[in-house]
């Protein structure tokens, strides 16, 4: 009740956050890299100001949150007893849900002696803040517990063992000195080069709300719909405390794939540098890796995305998919062709009208994955050549029209997305073509041609 009533009377004072300001001693016999303290913006104890969170982002770790700030959100109540007794050492943040989801958090501490609470609340209108202060809004899930009690002794009973005390108890009334000092725990916060991970909320978790006497260290995910706010309150009740870092997720049941790279030469993996973007929601980088070898990925189901992979070398890789293609694939295996003189891309779904002067279907958006390459790569000149399925001589003139048609087809769409007529030449199938695909076409082990449309490399500038 002490540490509530000093903080009372501080309400009224603008408490900013603390700057640190100290660095980490290196050590002499090897250099240590640290992540950089992210310091807690000025009133972000206050919900007014709470700190935006970005899906799978981390944020921190953070410097040590100092106070309850201009006002006092929180404060005990004997109708709620999911709310800790007055805010201590608090910090607000803020997330915007981008899909329907189940909310996931993550708070790493600094210091394990810490004792951190968080609790989450749902936004509700304008008026959000002054309903908090005065006591009527209720937070849907929150953690009271403290679960670092490694670092406390355990008392003996009379016969000399250990006593099975709850550790949330045990470190809330362990003694004074049993509790690391404030430069103990700064000594040990330099040594960490990675905060450590002490409580949450995971959908396997089983309970929304945890109290002062359990010792779990999550607590259940919340099921979220897209376009609501949730606000969350990180209170440290450790005085002289250290900072934090916290990551916001969504847990749905997803696609994972596994999705690799190769070159088609000697069929081996490679490593790109890879982005992919989640379109529906407002293109959020799902991945974002300057080294991917290969790696099983989350997808939301229905979603739509875009992939960029590049590689000194090779032709960069433009892809626009929906996730739905993982109902039947478990595998994206993308191959990295060479940027040389003769490479080939052969397009089999591609659709025309009968004359080939009309592309039918989805033929855009396959084609667009050629014009993001061709952009990418402005030094390269390449043939369009045309194909169709021929029975031979039969039709010999009318194939090698359609042909040469389909070729000029898609030559005057690449024009229309902005490349230069002056880096394309087009050509449809020669006779001996047409004869070779003919006898296949009666082939039953063969059948009729597939590929509709090639590019080929003819030169790569400068």
């Amino acid at each position: 009740m002490l540490s509530c009533l000093l903080v009372l009377g501080m309400a009224d004072s603008a408490q900013a956050q603390k700057k640190s300001g100290k660095k980490s001693k290196k050590s002499k016999k090897a250099a240590v890299v640290e992540t950089p303290t992210q310091e807690l913006p000025y009133n972000s104890n206050d919900c007014l100001f709470a700190i935006p969170l970005q899906q799978d982002v981390v944020y921190g770790p953070t410097s040590a949150p100092k106070g309850a700030g201009r006002l006092m959100e929180i404060q005990a109540s004997a109708n709620n007893q999911n709310v800790v007794e007055c805010e201590h050492n608090s910090v607000w943040y803020k997330f915007v849900v981008p899909y329907n989801g189940e909310l996931e958090i993550e708070i790493n501490q600094t210091n394990p002696a810490d004792d951190y609470d968080f609790m989450v609340f749902k936004y509700t209108d304008v008026y959000f803040s002054n309903n908090m202060i005065q006591g009527k809004i209720r937070p849907v899930a929150s953690s009271l517990t403290a679960v670092d009690s490694s670092l406390v002794p355990a008392k003996k009973d009379l016969k000399g063992k250990a006593a099975a005390k709850p550790a949330a108890q045990a470190v809330r009334e362990a003694p004074a000195q049993q509790q690391p000092s404030a430069n103990a725990k700064t000594a040990k916060a330099k040594k960490s080069t990675k905060p450590n991970y002490i409580l949450g909320m995971k959908h396997t978790a089983s309970s929304y709300f945890l109290t002062k006497d359990t010792v779990a260290r999550d607590i259940k995910s919340l099921r979220v719909a897209q376009g609501e706010v949730y606000y969350i309150l990180l209170d440290n009740l450790s005085p002289n405390g250290s900072g934090h870092s916290i990551k916001v997720s969504l847990y749905v049941d997803s696609f994972r794939p596994l999705v690799s790279f190769s070159d088609p030469t000697s069929k081996k993996p490679i490593a790109v540098d890879l982005v992919i973007l989640e379109k529906n929601t407002n293109n959020r980088a799902l991945v974002k890796n300057p080294s991917f070898h290969s790696d099983r990925l989350s997808f939301v189901p229905g979603f739509d995305y875009t992939l960029y992979a590049k590689l000194p070398g090779y032709f960069t890789v433009y892809k626009e998919f929906n996730s739905n293609i993982f109902k039947t694939d478990t595998m994206l295996a993308i191959t990295m062709n060479k940027a040389s003189k003769g490479s080939t891309f052969t397009l089999e779904n591609l659709y025309f009208t009968d004359d080939g002067k009309q592309l039918l279907g989805n033929s855009d958006t396959v084609l667009m994955e050629y014009v993001m390459l061709f952009m990418n790569h402005p030094e390269v000149t390449f043939l369009i050549k045309g194909y169709v399925s021929t029975y031979g001589d039969v039709t010999m003139e009318s194939d090698q029209e359609v042909s040469l048609e389909r070729a000029l087809t898609v030559k005057n769409f690449l024009i229309s997305k902005g490349i230069a007529a002056d880096r394309m030449t087009v050509a449809g199938m020669t006779p001996n073509e047409i004869r070779r695909a003919g006898t296949a076409a009666n082939d039953p082990k063969i059948g009729l041609l597939k590929k509709r449309i090639e590019f080929i490399v003819t030169g790569i500038g400068k």
